[in-house]
């Protein structure tokens, strides 16, 4: 006769619980990411004007791929002198670009979020 577990013994279905949920763990510590403070350099901006009509700025990110969704959120303070970043991102394995009519004139800092999806699923 079976039992309950489908003829497994319940030490076995533990076993593998525990490693699908430590599996489940270290797929959702890449989920979701936030950096603080991140500083976007005024000097690190590259005129491509000629190509696509914007300056851009490239960050170099491991656990951003192409389906990321990239949140970059400007610093309060530094509202004013952001005026010329747009509000868009463009992700690629492993960097994520930003773009602005000019180059900013002084450094900027923002707060990041980094979406990634799980399993084929967001």
């Amino acid at each position: 006769m079976r039992n309950l577990f489908g003829g497994y013994s319940l030490a076995a279905i533990d076993v593998k619980v525990r490693a699908d949920l430590g599996e489940h763990m270290a797929d959702e510590a890449t989920q979701v990411i936030h950096e603080k403070n991140v500083s976007i350099l005024s000097a690190s901006w590259v005129d491509d004007t000629a190509t696509s009509g914007y300056w851009i700025y490239e960050i170099n990110h491991a656990d951003v791929t192409a389906d990321s969704v990239v949140d970059v959120n400007i610093h309060l303070s530094n509202l004013e002198n952001a005026s010329d970043i747009k509000s868009v991102t463009e992700n690629f394995a492993g960097k994520y670009r930003l773009y602005a009519d000019a180059q900013p004139s002084v450094d900027i800092t923002a707060d990041v979020r980094i979406t990634n999806e799980i399993g084929g699923v967001a």
